[in-house]
């Protein structure tokens, strides 16, 4: 995330139409969401729009429906939720389950689907529901709720700063913590009208207990409960800067709290328990810290791994194992980490239910005109057009560390294994081993394919780099540069290979663009000397086809746009603007070159002249973006955390 995940909630609050941009597709029409009770919310930001539906059960290893999530340039993010994060999770059942992060995931007891929020709502950090037509949750902008159909967002009293946590036990009892220039807020919702009460701190904790009850607490020592029509401080059990609450009623009320210090003996955590009538207090190890309260009544609640049957704690999982965060009376629990849903029978075993950030990506292609591929870490190659998704079984214990080719039946892959090299190739059908190029260098990749008997693989150690070709039988050393570390290529046909990198010399760094005519080496481009402190003086190569060639060279950041974009002009590279840093060029053909990332807006091509597009600011992750361009289909770009966006032409 990104990191990305910011940059994911920004895409998908600025999305505008369908993926397919035909002239029949429709525009999002801006309504007025309703409030529970069915009153008009005035000013409310509009629905969103209808989510192209997008099965991503290959991509995810799970069942799973997407969302293509378009902007009106064209730019798609072509698998969303993937590379999204998850905040909080709520359980009715085993066949009602809700995750929730930047997107709503649903899960019917058989697949997940993903709804959209509308548009302008921030990520979701908390959600409660008294049925399946009736969920409740918050942003830090918004609050949301539920109909079975869709989410509206509700309207709240006074307009809050910020919205932090939502409670209740039934439609008619809902209650809101909120914030507003640093004071607190605990909004009430009786099913039919909004009542506020205002607080010194602001609640980030806050649970209803029953009809008439609930307690709050802010991260430090302030706590209120909430009996008899009004809210009262309350010691909370003395419990030292509470993390969790729950309880089963206003006779059995649970907090956990502590502070942590580096200080010898100044870790202490804490569990305490009202039990109608006085709290009782005990302190717990350490290892507790990042463990959370659930349960479902008196004698079934957790404590991170640690279960209460009502008459004592047992420790059930493993310090430091997924914490139960909801689930229903006789059902699994259900647990999140910011990229996985995981459940439970016991909370001591659990399974993976869904993944969003799944294995790291090692390669992206082309096939031909009709779509592109993924090599990922685990072995597995996904074929896509943008709109669905196809996998192949990876071979047994294949790790991908890089991974390039032409088409859906020419994919390679190199696995470091015990500190050697091995190479395998992908023909469509199944993966061979092939033996690796010799003598390599520390590290092997990446690569560039122009098909089955035209293949070529960069090797480096930090001080110079070593070139080997695949000339359909076996791979040979082709060209060595002693003084140069190469790491990036690129391929517009056979005999016309670039690559680029930087060249040291007496403590200076300068870019270096290299190309290969077939025939011979030649030096295509050095950039300026810059200190190696500067950080200055990388390049990366890219293009869209013969001739049309686009170099990114980093300059240091001295207040100005420290990357340069350079466009071959069959002769030499020549300047053509200057960008923000960490900038990448997507380029699909002459008149298609899009500039995107860094600081700056998104930057298109057409060939005859630049025109402004809403920033992208997408990040690329170590090592720089993959491949960004597919002849003759359009740009894609692989974020950090597998998100894949694609522009079609």
């Amino acid at each position: 995330m990104r990191t990305g995940m910011g940059v994911l909630a920004a895409i998908a609050s600025t999305i505008f139409a369908a993926c397919e941009r035909s002239p029949a597709a429709p525009r999002p029409v801006a309504n007025n969401p309703s409030a529970p009770d069915g009153s008009p919310a005035p000013n409310a930001p509009p629905a969103p729009p209808a989510c192209v539906p997008t099965d991503l059960s290959a991509l995810v290893d799970g069942p799973l429906t997407g969302c293509a999530v378009c902007r009106e340039d064209g730019w798609c993010w072509a698998n969303a939720p993937v590379g999204s994060s998850l905040s909080a999770i709520w359980a009715r059942s085993d066949d009602d389950v809700w995750a929730v992060g930047e997107f709503a995931l649903h899960f019917d007891g058989s697949s997940w689907t993903t709804t959209l929020l509308p548009e302008g709502v921030g990520p979701l950090s908390s959600i409660w529901g008294s049925s399946a037509t009736d969920v409740w949750a918050t942003s830090m902008n918004a609050l949301l709720h539920w109909d079975g159909r869709a989410w509206s967002v509700v309207p709240v009293p006074t307009r809050p700063e910020g919205l932090l946590t939502v409670s209740g036990t039934g439609p008619a009892d809902v209650w809101v913590g909120a914030y507003s220039a640093g004071k607190g807020k605990l909004l009430h919702w009786n099913g039919t009208t909004w009542t506020e009460t205002r607080l010194d701190w602001p609640p980030s904790l806050l649970f209803a207990l029953e009809p008439g009850h609930a307690i709050a607490a802010s991260g430090g020592r302030d706590c209120q409960r909430y009996s008899q029509g009004a809210w009262s401080p309350d010691d909370c059990g003395s419990v030292p800067h509470p993390l969790s609450i729950w309880g089963s009623g206003a006779d059995d009320v649970w907090i956990f709290g502590g502070v942590a210090s580096e200080a010898p003996g100044g870790t202490h955590f804490y569990r305490a328990h009202w039990d109608g009538k006085a709290w009782s207090r005990e302190e717990l190890d350490a290892a507790r810290e990042y463990t959370r309260l659930f349960g479902t009544g008196k004698d079934d609640v957790w404590l991170g791994p640690s279960h209460f049957d009502g008459t004592r704690w047992t420790l059930t999982g493993t310090p430091g194992s997924y914490i139960p965060l909801s689930g229903a009376r006789g059902g699994k629990l259900w647990s999140i980490v910011p990229d996985k849903v995981l459940s439970s029978a016991d909370g001591a075993a659990w399974t993976r239910e869904l993944t969003l950030q799944p294995g790291e990506t090692a390669g992206l292609g082309a096939i031909g005109g009709r779509g592109f591929w993924i090599a990922r870490s685990d072995g597995k190659v996904l074929r896509s057009d943008g709109r669905s998704w196809q996998s192949v079984a990876p071979a047994a214990g294949l790790r991908l560390s890089a991974a390039f080719g032409s088409a859906e039946s020419d994919v390679w892959g190199v696995q470091m294994d015990d500190a050697a090299f091995q190479l395998h190739h992908w023909d469509g059908a199944s993966w061979s081993a092939v033996e690796a190029p010799a003598p390599a260098l520390s590290w092997l990749g990446p690569g560039w394919s122009n098909g089955p008997s035209d293949a070529w693989l960069l090797s480096g150690d930090g001080q110079g780099t070593r070139l080997f070709h695949w000339d359909g039988l076996a791979w040979s050393r082709q060209a060595e540069v002693a003084d140069a570390i190469l790491y990036s290529l690129w391929g517009g046909a056979p005999g016309d290979l670039w690559v680029a990198g930087h060249r040291v010399s007496e403590g200076r760094r300068r870019a270096l663009v290299r190309h290969w005519d077939g025939t011979a080496w030649r030096t295509a481009y050095e950039g300026p000397d810059f200190a190696l402190l500067d950080n200055g003086g990388y390049s990366r190569v890219t293009g869209s086809g013969p001739g049309e060639v686009w170099v990114i060279r980093t300059d240091p950041n001295s207040g100005t746009p420290p990357d340069q974009l350079l466009r071959w002009n069959g002769l030499a590279f020549e300047n053509v603007i200057a960008t923000g840093w960490n900038a990448v060029v997507a380029a699909s053909g002459p008149d298609d070159v899009w500039l995107l990332g860094g600081s700056v807006q998104a930057l298109r091509f057409d060939g005859r002249s630049w025109t402004a597009s809403a920033p992208l600011q997408l990040t690329s992750g170590p090592g720089g973006p993959l491949q960004t361009g597919v002849r003759g289909f359009g740009a894609v770009y692989m974020g950090f955390e597998g998100t894949v966006y694609v522009n079609r032409r």
